[in-house]
């Protein structure tokens, strides 16, 4: 096809939630009235987003989390998850 043939590159996917959860995970930790149980917290919610367990949408720019319904998880797997983490007890 000579020099006109297309190229195929490879591009890395933005996730915009990832890098906002992030921003707003960083911004916890930086500040000294934050708790170290929203540091945990956010840091499962975080690990449950990339696991797709849940689904968080963006509503006014605040984060609401839900379950993901093609997964198999539920809201009693999250209780156990946090309760077995103890991110709640600490």
């Amino acid at each position: 096809m000579g020099d006109n043939s297309r190229k195929v590159e490879i591009a890395e996917v933005f996730d915009y939630t990832v890098h906002k959860m992030n921003k707003i995970l960083l911004n916890l930790k930086r500040d000294p009235k934050a708790s170290q149980q929203e540091v945990m917290t956010l840091e499962a919610i975080i690990a449950l987003y990339n696991e797709e367990k849940i689904v968080i949408s963006w509503h006014e720019g605040e984060p609401y989390m839900h379950v993901n319904p093609e997964s198999d998880f539920d809201e009693e797997d999250i209780k156990a998850m946090f309760k077995k983490n103890e991110v709640w007890s600490q």
